[in-house]
């Protein structure tokens, strides 16, 4: 999703750090994925380049990527994993 991200932090990291080290690009919500891993939805998004560049400034964050939204498409003609 356009915005988003997933932020992994070192033991310790929270909502406060990652407010503070995106600052700049108006964080506009932080979501506990699960321990030491959020959700981040950034107003201001410069892309993903920047956002791994910005987040090497700080050594409690171990990690940043896109939020990918994968999606299955059924074809046509399969019903159930056979072809009819």
């Amino acid at each position: 999703m356009p915005g988003e991200y997933l932020v992994s932090v070192q033991k310790g990291g929270d909502e406060a750090l990652i407010r503070k080290v995106f600052a700049s690009y108006s964080v506009r919500d932080v979501q506990p994925v699960s321990d030491n891993l959020f959700l981040v939805k950034i107003d201001q998004d410069p892309g993903p380049e920047e956002i791994k560049r910005k987040a090497e400034e700080s050594d409690r964050i171990r990690g940043v990527q896109p939020n990918y939204v994968y999606r299955l498409e059924r074809s046509p003609g399969k019903i159930d994993g056979s072809v009819k």
